[in-house]
């Protein structure tokens, strides 16, 4: 068995043709690990974008990557694949690895609109390394840690490598991979990749922003006091801010506000919720108002 850990760099480019965006990869890194985890081989190539004539100023800021060098140096993305898979050579004992699925998706993204291809044929296998080592360094937050901080966690010092390069960064979880392994909770995390794979990867995760849609579950907009674990009451009205719905809780017997967040993702096949309180703070005698810097 092989792990082949990649990691891509984009331009997001408006597709006229497809009426809206998509990232257009202009960098692939790879680094091969055999079943010891030990270094193979490594792969790096620019591709030469052939949708976006410049590349966004936040790009060129994160990878310090110009138009001269991508237009000089850089290969079609077509190339680049051909190169790619060559270089693999079989696939059939590859598990593919990536920081997160949004690398896999845009190179399906890619696939889908240069090669008219609606899978990735050579990852059969896969898994989002991002959660995999989230349990381990992050345990019991749902916030997505990126890759600088899950190594810095880890113990790894991240200034030997070239931040926001793709050969560097695929070095880098690599190394998380080293530190954390676990050949057990590996196999629970890898990930056949059949057709129904690739169509849960193309769904795009959507945030409901609509209080009065059919999906949301009202049932959920509650909370509990944490002293006396009765119903809070509803103190002001639910309002919409970054892609979630937010509201001010009282309980009026222990003098206690909490502010409560609630988003609804809508997933492929179901509904993802994710709940989250403020500290509670004492109501003042005088009104029965929350101080200014209470909630």
């Amino acid at each position: 068995m092989r792990y082949v850990i990649i990691d891509l760099e984009w331009n997001n480019v408006y597709v006229k043709r497809l009426n809206g965006f998509i990232n257009e990869i202009i960098e692939v890194g790879a680094v091969m690990l055999d079943d010891s985890l030990a270094i193979q081989d490594a792969f790096s190539c620019l591709v030469k974008s052939q949708l976006g004539r410049k590349l966004n100023s936040h790009v060129k800021q994160l990878t310090h990557l110009s138009n001269e060098e991508l237009n000089g140096a850089g290969i079609s993305f077509s190339r680049a694949m051909e190169q790619f898979s060559a270089w693999l050579g079989t696939w059939d004992d590859i598990i593919f690895l990536s920081w997160g699925s949004c690398d896999l998706r845009s190179l399906l993204d890619n696939f889908q609109f240069f090669l008219k291809e609606n899978a990735i044929p050579f990852v059969t296998q896969y898994i989002d390394l991002q959660n995999y080592c989230q349990g381990i360094v992050a345990s019991g937050t749902t916030n997505q840690v990126g890759l600088a901080a899950a190594a810095e966690k880890i113990g790894i010092d991240v200034e030997q490598y070239n931040n926001h390069r793709a050969l560097d960064d695929s070095l880098l979880a690599a190394e998380c991979l080293r530190r954390t392994y676990d050949s057990d909770k590996i196999s629970r995390y890898t990930e056949v990749c059949d057709h129904a794979f690739f169509r849960r990867l193309k769904f795009k995760t959507v945030p409901i922003t609509d209080i009065n849609d059919p999906k949301v579950d009202k049932g959920l907009m509650r909370c509990h006091c944490d002293r006396c674990g009765e119903d809070m009451e509803l103190f002001s009205d639910w309002v919409s801010a970054n892609n979630s719905f937010r509201s001010i809780f009282v309980c009026r017997h222990c003098k206690l506000y909490k502010r409560c967040t609630i988003k609804f993702i809508e997933l492929n096949g179901g509904m993802d919720v994710k709940i989250s309180y403020r500290t509670a703070h004492e109501l003042t005698e005088a009104n029965n108002e929350p101080s200014k810097t209470g909630v």
